[in-house]
């Protein structure tokens, strides 16, 4: 099988070390490991058992300590024994994909997203069928689409929430519809999400779908709305039955996670509350300032974002996404993502996450920048 190459990773790769500022990232400025243990409640006590850690192995469903940290994000009915922890959000959906595929089923994406999300079962075995929701439409799913879309070898739907890249975060009652679709056909719902509980709108609540649906599959990391994509730590939330046998999958891919690494997320988890309020101001500051920008500029147009960290933007310009951004980031030394890497083209996207005063220069680079194309 010809491997599916990812746009973004080598988008990124070829850009993030080699430009002025990082406007197409999606995590708020990392925190370093000082910032870090200084969340715990006794900061010192932590640098201690960190320098004393023994590196041997760890728990093979993720460190006990932050499994329990991570349940209390979720209902009253998910404990430490449904969660798994992964290399990152990837391996977290790596885990699920693969612990439930049987070579004949297929899946059904909910587009736009990612590339990994619909790339990764293509490479497991699964025949991917792509539901591409329509910003005309206010990204709203369209049930009965989906419902003929499926057939019974349908084994999973999959989609992020908040949506990447647009931002629409699908409420509580939009879930349990999609359950009740999934329901039909015996099917799993595996929901990333990545950028939890970083919500623009008043009363604007995130849903968590392993909440929802005895088949849901919620999976996340801690590097987007924890600041903290270095340590490479993810986790997948679902039945507890469905967990020991990604267990013994995971077994023969990564075995167990990195000890350290599990007990610095451990501690961002338990202290989440103080990384969401750092956060949040960031993006709040940031989304200011692009609505004030997309809403006064005759060329720009988008859905505000419900939920996350980043916005996918519209432009009414004569060239495509690739051209418009490379050019961006090499004259002028801002990136941003081409809306190709999403299936968007005539859109780019652009993150809420970087320094608000940076955040206003690019804007000022991108508007000089599109009057080139006029």
């Amino acid at each position: 099988m010809a491997i599916e190459k990812s746009f973004g990773g080598n988008w990124f790769a070829k850009y993030e070390h080699n430009c002025k500022h990082d406007i197409a990232e999606s995590f708020v400025t990392a925190l370093n490991m000082e910032e870090l243990l200084n969340l715990s409640d006794d900061p010192v006590k932590a640098r201690d058992r960190l320098l004393s850690m023994k590196l041997g192995y760890s728990d093979r469903f993720g460190l006990s300590e932050l499994r329990e940290a991570l349940s209390t994000i979720y209902g009253d009915k998910i404990t430490a024994e449904n969660i798994i922890t992964g290399h990152g959000g990837v391996g977290a959906n790596q885990i699920a994909y693969s612990s439930v595929y049987e070579p004949g089923d297929n899946l059904i994406c909910i587009m736009p997203t990612y590339q990994q999300l619909n790339a990764l079962p293509k490479l497991i075995g699964y025949e991917v069928r792509e539901y591409w929701l329509r910003p005309e439409n206010n990204y709203d799913i369209e049930y009965d689409v989906i419902r003929e879309m499926m057939d019974e070898n349908t084994k999973m739907i999959s989609l992020t929430n908040p949506n990447n890249p647009s931002g629409r975060l699908f409420s509580r009652e939009e879930l349990e519809k999609l359950a009740n679709v999934a329901k039909e056909r015996d099917a799993y719902v595996l929901c990333d999400e990545a950028y939890m509980e970083m919500p623009h709108i008043e009363g604007c609540k995130q849903v968590y779908m392993a909440d929802v649906y005895e088949k849901g599959i919620s999976t996340c990391s801690i590097s987007k709305a924890f600041s903290l994509p270095g340590l490479r730590i993810g986790w997948t939330v679902t039945d507890a039955k469905l967990i020991k046998d990604m267990v013994e999958y995971r077994h023969f891919y990564t075995m167990e996670m990195g000890t350290v690494e599990e007990y610095l997320a451990s501690i961002a988890i338990a202290n989440r509350d103080k990384i969401f309020d750092r956060n949040f101001k960031i993006i709040d500051a940031n989304l200011k300032q692009v609505d004030d920008w997309v809403n006064s500029e005759e060329l720009l147009s988008y859905r505000r974002p419900d939920a996350g960290t980043v916005a996918i933007v519209k432009y009414d310009l004569p060239v495509d996404s690739v051209e418009f951004c490379r050019t961006l980031v090499e004259e002028t030394g801002f990136l941003i993502m081409p809306g190709l890497a999403f299936g968007m083209e005539g859109h780019f996207r652009i993150g809420l996450v970087s320094p608000p005063d940076i955040t206003a220069q690019a804007i000022k680079a991108i508007t000089e920048h599109m009057k080139k194309f006029k």
